[in-house]
């Protein structure tokens, strides 16, 4: 998408169709870099001529690539009957933005179907675990490994699906790290993990208080470093509504006055949010002879958001290149308000999703509780009164103590990824969904752990009552 909007903002200035070629090949926009690339050795390099080398392009990647085929087929008739380029990219611009705006929304559906399936595997994982616990009863064997086998089993499952969601989800990129955006999180990463860690390792040491307590306690520097995480995704994706009035504003000044810094001195008239500091900072690098290409490129780097900075790049090289900058500055203007529509649409999607999870997480985890408090009262009531009756299986406690700490951590860092996967963005926020899972969790499991002995014993006791 960005490609063939670069392609169409340089065109706007008539530039020659040598020109055009020869600075997109050197645009830096990988793959497509790179046909261009070619195209231009074939037709200058090795004097085919343009259209013919285009025609050569095509014909290679006819079939590995048939979008790429017919740009060239299509370059080739363009450049043999001397059209305008720039009304022939405009065209593909159109085309690409609805096919691009259509398979994202296709995508989201698909996402909206995987999704649906996690939730349901994940429902029903817990109690595939509460069943091995009753087979071991029934079936008289008295050993758990049935039930460690069917735990890692279930968390190794649960793990590729969420893997597999990630794989197939779109990304969408946020972050521009190369300005440095992310340093201060580096810093708190290590200081945070080992922090958890940290409480973790101490507290079990000293056993001073139930596992589950404990986890619930080392979560809180994951919640701390991914809430940083958070504000720093919110700040980018506030940026992001922002950028296309004043990207738009910018290009109709520009092409009326003709100078970068006065265009932008009138533009800065009115506020931008967050774009306003940055904004300030360019104004005053132009004003002290900082080159247009470093102006834009420091701008994108302090800003760290990644659409900016794909902006900034098509802008910067459509000053250099004379292109009507009005029409320039409303097709960046539209890219970024799509984009910016269709990644609301998948947080709407995340939404749902991650409030759906969140509430099946504590659920299950609760009946995986009372389930394990049922299990292990059986055994001590069997393995006293009742072996020379009925011959049941005996669950060791000591295992299940160990069980439910590792499902609680694991099925919080599976739900924790597979809800940022969902919402997609910057990665680094995901701490923030893993602590949260692992601290309600944790206390989940243990207050339902505590409701459960004391109603057992009560309705114990209530029924001894009768025989005394």
């Amino acid at each position: 998408l960005y490609f063939i909007t670069f392609m169409y903002a340089i065109s706007t200035g008539e530039v020659a169709p040598i020109d055009l070629f020869d600075v997109t090949r050197k645009s830096g926009y990988g793959y497509y870099a790179k046909i261009m690339n070619e195209i231009y050795s074939l037709g200058i390099g090795w004097k085919y001529g343009m259209a013919s080398a285009c025609e050569l392009v095509a014909n290679r990647l006819k079939k590995r690539d048939p979008l790429v085929n017919q740009l060239s087929m299509k370059f080739a008739q363009v450049l043999r009957l001397g059209e305008s380029l720039s009304f022939f990219l405009k065209h593909e611009f159109d085309v690409t933005l609805k096919l691009y705006t259509a398979e994202y929304d296709r995508q989201i559906e698909s996402m909206k179907m995987l999704m649906g399936i996690y939730s349901a595997i994940a429902s029903t994982a817990i109690f595939m675990i509460s069943a091995s616990m009753l087979m071991i009863m029934i079936s008289g064997d008295s050993s758990t490994l049935a039930i460690m086998l069917t735990t890692f089993t279930v968390v190794f499952g649960l793990g590729s699906f969420v893997y597999i969601m990630y794989k197939i989800f779109p990304r969408d990129e946020l972050l521009d790290e190369s300005g440095g955006i992310t340093k201060r999180y580096s810093k708190l990463f290590y200081l945070c993990i080992a922090a958890s860690i940290g409480l973790g390792a101490i507290l079990m040491i000293l056993d001073i208080m139930d596992r589950l307590l404990v986890i619930a306690i080392a979560s809180t520097p994951l919640i701390a470093l991914g809430f940083y995480a958070r504000r720093l995704e919110n700040h980018i994706l506030s940026m992001n509504t922002w950028y296309p009035t004043f990207i738009r504003q910018f290009g109709e000044i520009y092409a009326t006055i003709g100078s970068v810094g006065s265009a932008l001195r009138s533009t800065l008239k009115n506020d931008f949010g967050p774009l306003t500091k940055q904004l300030h900072a360019m104004l005053n690098r132009i004003e002290s002879r900082v080159t247009l290409e470093q102006a834009f490129d420091l701008f994108s780097k302090e800003s760290g958001n990644a659409t900016i900075s794909a902006g900034n790049k098509v802008m910067a090289m459509a000053i250099v290149k004379g292109a009507d900058m009005n029409v320039v500055g409303n097709i960046i203007s539209e890219v970024t308000m799509t984009l910016n529509e269709l990644y609301n649409k998948r947080i709407q999607v995340a939404k749902v999703f991650e409030s759906t999870l969140f509430i099946m997480h504590i659920l299950s985890l609760a009946v995986l509780s009372f389930m394990n408090s049922l299990i292990l009262l059986f055994s001590s009531i069997f393995d006293v009164d009742m072996q020379s009756i009925i011959q049941l299986g005996l669950v060791d406690p000591a295992v299940m103590n160990n069980i439910l700490p590792f499902v609680v951590i694991a099925l919080s860092v599976i739900n924790g990824f597979a809800t940022k996967i969902a919402r997609g963005g910057l990665y680094k926020t995901a701490w923030f969904n893993i602590g949260m899972f692992m601290l309600i969790g944790s206390v989940v499991v243990y207050a339902a752990d505590i409701f459960m002995g004391e109603l057992l014993n009560n309705i114990i006791d209530l029924n001894l009552d009768k025989f005394t």
